[in-house]
């Protein structure tokens, strides 16, 4: 039968016993205890209680939060004064601050704000995706979730990869751009998810890096620019090490330094930190020891039977412009002990043809022996533009019988290639010569 009336007050007829039963019990302390399903705003409550419409939880008339299912995507919201802040969706998605995209049904989603979003794979345990405008449709489509840039940080079997993408259209599907990828084998590659190891050996950690004009490594010390390692351009294989103006360019090996480059100056070998230019220089043009090369005692490095290792040293200076008289003085340290013996062999170019005799250059062959002074000296050989060498004292002296045209430009004198084979070839020193 119908309710109509309590002992405390009248009870609307919206309520209704249909067995005839009692349907709510007052209790002495003013509670109320009902019987069977409860609808409100439904004469046919499916669950205990059943509430068609929002629930409101207030102690004001300002201010309160709602508990309500939007019809239009199922998804159950809580809202603060009519704004929402969280919601989930019948296929197990949550919002915070809004009602999250339909994700394929695979895919657990967090949405937060307008594009932020955690997802992880109902199937494969060992995915997860940490997005930024970025849903799975329920065609399996990834897509943009408004119109924007959007970017991913995504693991799966280990693999770390982090994706960037161009502004797109709401909806419509992204093409990624993998922006790095750490593999589980801890292999980095920066532009590419390929990682691969060019020297085919293992264990090796790699590190790759493509890009589409040459990809670079750059350095920087309070956010300017030293120096960078890359490829220089688009369809050019080149690869370059570089320091910007005022750096110099060094290589260690050992823990030491071996290779020192500044300017156009390069030295390897011996004592790179204190070498100076050239002293030699008279019109603009820099003396530099260009190379300097030591091999140690080895197999490969002695005569047979000998204990003694055989070094050279060779390298490049600029001598500028000579002329008939000219003569060359190269200085040698002064050493004790033991006599050291040097096999030499001199070179001279110009950067100009002299246009009256077509002379290019000279050479000279000779040999000694050096303590504090150069002693059993042997001019083997000698030609061009060079009339003989000698040896004063502790100095090797190259007179030249012929000049070179005169009124040459800078770079356009003349450059000496030296090859020393000797114990000490670094008592040479070439970059020491004087000219008179």
């Amino acid at each position: 039968m119908a309710l109509t009336k309590v002992s405390r007050g009248l009870l609307s007829t919206g309520i209704v016993d249909n067995s005839n039963a009692t349907a709510i019990t007052l209790n002495a302390d003013e509670s109320a205890t009902f019987s069977g399903s409860v609808g409100i705003s439904t004469s046919n409550p499916q669950k205990t209680l059943d509430v068609q419409g929002e629930i409101a939880i207030s102690n004001s008339a300002n201010s309160y939060w709602n508990l309500n299912r939007d019809d239009s995507t199922g998804a159950l919201t809580i809202s603060d004064t009519g704004t929402q802040r969280f919601a989930i969706t019948p296929a197990g998605s949550v919002g915070i601050g809004v009602v999250p995209e339909t994700w394929q049904s695979t895919i657990d989603a967090l949405q937060v704000g307008l594009g932020g979003s955690f997802a992880g794979n109902t199937v494969n345990p060992s995915r997860a995706y940490l997005s930024a405008n970025y849903y799975i449709n329920s065609s399996n489509q990834e897509s943009y979730i408004a119109t924007d840039e959007a970017s991913q940080y995504f693991q799966n079997a280990g693999t770390h990869t982090f994706k960037v993408a161009p502004s797109g259209t709401a909806d419509s599907a992204i093409s990624w751009i993998t922006a790095a990828t750490i593999d589980n084998s801890g292999n980095v590659g920066i532009g590419t998810s390929s990682i691969t190891n060019p020297y085919s050996q293992t264990p090796f950690t790699d590190l790759n890096i493509n890009g589409t004009w040459g990809g670079v490594i750059s350095f920087k010390l309070g956010g300017v620019t030293k120096g960078w390692v890359g490829q220089r351009s688009s369809g050019n294989e080149d690869m370059v090490i570089g320091a910007t103006a005022g750096q110099e360019l060094l290589l260690y090996a050992n823990n030491a330094e071996r290779m020192r480059i500044s300017g156009y100056q390069v030295r390897i070998g011996g004592d790179v930190t204190s070498y100076t230019p050239s002293l030699f220089e008279t019109s603009g043009l820099s003396g530099v020891d260009r190379h300097n090369r030591s091999m140690s005692s080895g197999t490969n490095s002695r005569i047979t039977g000998s204990s003694q290792a055989s070094i050279m040293a060779e390298g490049v200076v600029a001598v500028d412009t000579v002329s008939a008289g000219t003569i060359l003085t190269i200085p040698h340290t002064s050493q004790s002990n033991l006599w050291r013996p040097f096999m030499v062999e001199l070179m001279f170019v110009t950067g100009e043809y002299n246009r009256a005799t077509g002379v290019l250059g000279g050479y000279a062959k000779c040999g000694y022996s050096a303590l504090t002074n150069l002693t059993g000296f042997y001019q083997f050989e000698v030609g061009g533009n060079v009339a003989s060498v000698s040896a004063s004292g502790n100095n090797l002296l190259v007179s030249f019988n012929t000049g070179y045209t005169s009124g040459l430009s800078n770079y356009e004198g003349v450059c000496m290639y030296y090859k020393v084979m000797g114990i000490t070839p670094q008592y040479f020193e070439a970059w020491n010569a004087t000219l008179n």
